[in-house]
């Protein structure tokens, strides 16, 4: 059974500052959210299965070549940050199920500001993705703009991953500063380590004081990297382009 115990993502709790309060409404927060459909599992008993397959503009880019084409998904081209660096925490039983730390949004995060070390214009929030899952991923399952974290039964921050329980869980709605921009999209599920748009050299990504800047896809990826993260402590210098 997938999701049994996942729940609302960023996408979904944010929704009433967005003014979307009646779509909010109609979400249960107490209750299983899916990452991937078909493969639900008890979530797709639940009534947020028919919420989180509904469209919502609000996270679809009008640049996104992919998200205008999916007519019959519920696309999103925007990620959260779950942090950065060379290497992720641990992944699953594939080198793109990443997962980061020490950035702001990762399972059950609860960053505070007082938690952002290297100060709130120097680490990235949100940015934009071309990779999220359409119903054609694999040929068999799709994702959501209100999809959470895939979850396999137990999963335990810092462990080692890859074991009989955590290997087919998969951070979703969330990416990594890891690979650099627009990296070319190939093998398993790459958008959790990578950002990129449909814009010609880059995209665009929100910081954590709220500003928004674009990033250029020759960047240099030693401080990208360190941009994912919350509390490296590492000189950045004028790496706005």
């Amino acid at each position: 059974m997938q999701n049994v115990s996942s729940r609302a993502p960023w996408t979904v709790l944010i929704l009433p500052f967005l003014e979307e309060s009646a779509r909010y409404n109609r979400f249960q927060l107490d209750r299983p959210f899916f990452g991937l459909w078909t493969d639900n599992g008890a979530a797709q008993s639940t009534p947020n299965d028919a919420a989180q397959k509904e469209r919502c503009d609000r996270y679809v880019c009008p640049s996104s070549h992919k998200s205008n084409a999916w007519t019959t998904a519920a696309p999103i081209n925007y990620y959260a940050c779950q942090g950065g660096g060379p290497t992720p925490r641990c992944t699953g039983d594939s080198p793109g199920r990443a997962f980061f730390y020490n950035g702001l949004f990762f399972n059950n995060s609860a960053v505070r500001s007082g938690s952002i070390r290297d100060g709130a214009s120097n680490v990235v929030m949100l940015g934009e993705t071309e990779y999220a899952p359409s119903p054609n991923w694999s040929g068999q399952f799709g994702g959501s703009w209100a999809s959470s974290f895939r979850t396999a039964g137990k999963f335990v921050a810092g462990s080692a991953c890859g074991g009989p329980w955590e290997s087919c869980s998969i951070p979703i709605g969330v990416c990594g500063t890891m690979n650099p921009i627009n990296q070319p999209n190939v093998g398993d599920v790459p958008f959790t380590t990578t950002f990129g748009s449909s814009h010609p050299g880059g995209c665009s990504i929100a910081l954590a004081d709220g500003s928004i800047h674009f990033f250029s896809e020759t960047i240099d990826l030693a401080a990208y990297r360190s941009l994912g993260a919350r509390n490296d402590g590492l000189p950045l210098g004028n790496w706005i382009p």
